[in-house]
């Protein structure tokens, strides 16, 4: 849901089952290896192995809070310890996407927004209102039409 803050517009998210399942895996496997191996080594290998893990359950959690902000003049992406930073009159086009890589979008239905240096993978939690705010925001910062008419809210 967008949450208005002034001229701010902020869209959370869509957390996937891919998504949900592999960090629940991920997060089994390291309490299972960190749970087999205490006690078997140095007390530096047991803290390590600890900070490790500890490492890897930071990351996933992070990542879930996962957020994508339209301001005045920018459109802000924040994915864990990665920010992005797009100026709204350099994107050109807001298409769904379904590609399997990386990408701060933690769903497999995903946009891309598409500007003059590259573009950004994303999975806001509700696409048309997420497609509408930006369509507005970039016309409004001198930014081309989007045509967001392939963007609709069926889930895959």
């Amino acid at each position: 849901m967008a949450l208005p803050q002034g001229n701010t517009e902020v869209f959370r998210t869509k957390i996937g089952a891919f998504y949900a399942v592999s960090a629940m895996l991920v997060l089994m496997v390291n309490v299972g290896v960190l749970l087999d191996n205490w006690g078997h080594g140095t007390t530096g290998e047991s803290v390590l192995m600890l900070l490790a893990s500890g490492s890897v359950v930071v990351i996933i959690v992070w990542c879930t809070f996962t957020k994508y902000v339209i301001e005045a003049r920018t459109f802000f992406v924040r994915c864990g310890p990665f920010r992005w930073r797009i100026p709204l009159a350099s994107i050109v086009s807001l298409e769904p996407n379904y590609e399997f890589n990386s990408a701060p979008a933690l769903a497999m239905d995903r946009l891309e927004v598409a500007h003059t240096k590259g573009r950004v993978i994303i999975s806001p939690h509700r696409k048309m209102a997420f497609a509408e705010a930006l369509k507005r925001a970039v016309a409004s910062a001198g930014g081309p039409e989007l045509d967001i008419s392939k963007v609709d809210e069926r889930r895959i």
